[in-house]
């Protein structure tokens, strides 16, 4: 059994922080209505350079804590990949995305689908996905590499300096070690079963691993000691 740090998923259900209506036109008037469609105001707080930012409100705990300042979540719009609206966080790792017209939302991590949830424009990801379909976001660049996206590798990933597996390039090792280790983390962090997907997604990657010739706490004193290494005959 591995004991691994705590981490969580994008706060993808928390609730965005409420629009104030606009009432400086709500007089009655006896003019006809404009054909022209009016387009919603955009949810997003800012843009810093092609990723833009969503303000969370405060649950009842932080209110309680005496926390004033709304929470604030980094987005990345990837645009519309395959028929759907494509998000990811500020590295790339975690993420989301929705077809058009949006019903249900699936929640990634590193591009393998570990979530579902019934789209709400009220939360982070509805709110971010309404000014994508209303055309406000502007998708940023793909990355130059996906190996430059990878999540920083574990010191366990250490031991692809000293010995590398049989004709496997070292960068592919690094980001699969990297990927198993935060998998592993968020399964065994989180109120998750071994059938849930981000769990199923470890094991595959232990599987892929151990394909590769890679072996987890081989010859280790303890769970504590353990690490992935080339396997020994």
């Amino acid at each position: 059994m591995r004991f691994m740090v705590v981490i969580c998923l994008l706060p993808l259900l928390a609730a965005c922080s409420p629009k104030v209506p606009d009432t400086a036109n709500d007089s009655v008037s006896s003019e006809e209505p404009s054909a022209t469609p009016v387009v919603p105001p955009h949810n997003y707080l800012s843009e810093e350079g092609g990723a833009y930012t969503y303000t969370m409100a405060l649950t009842d705990d932080q209110k309680k804590s005496g926390q004033a300042a709304e929470n604030v979540l980094l987005l990345k719009y990837k645009g519309l990949i395959g028929g759907e609206y494509t998000f990811t966080d500020e590295n790339g790792a975690e993420g989301f995305y929705c077809e058009d017209p949006c019903e249900v939302v699936k929640q990634t991590y590193y591009g393998n689908v570990v979530g579902r949830m019934t789209f709400n424009p009220q939360s982070v990801a509805g709110a971010a996905i309404e000014d994508a379909m209303n055309g406000y976001l502007v998708a940023s660049p793909p990355p130059s590499s996906p190996v430059a996206n990878a999540a920083p590798v574990t010191a366990q990933a250490s031991a692809v300096s000293l010995l590398q597996g049989p004709s496997q390039p070292e960068e592919s090792i690094q980001v699969l070690l990297s990927q198993e280790a935060q998998a592993n983390e968020v399964c065994r962090g989180g109120n998750h079963t071994p059938d849930d997907d981000v769990c199923k997604l470890r094991d595959s990657l232990d599987q892929e691993l151990n394909a590769r010739g890679w072996c987890y706490g081989q010859g280790a004193a303890s769970d504590a000691d353990s690490v992935w290494a080339p396997c020994r005959s």
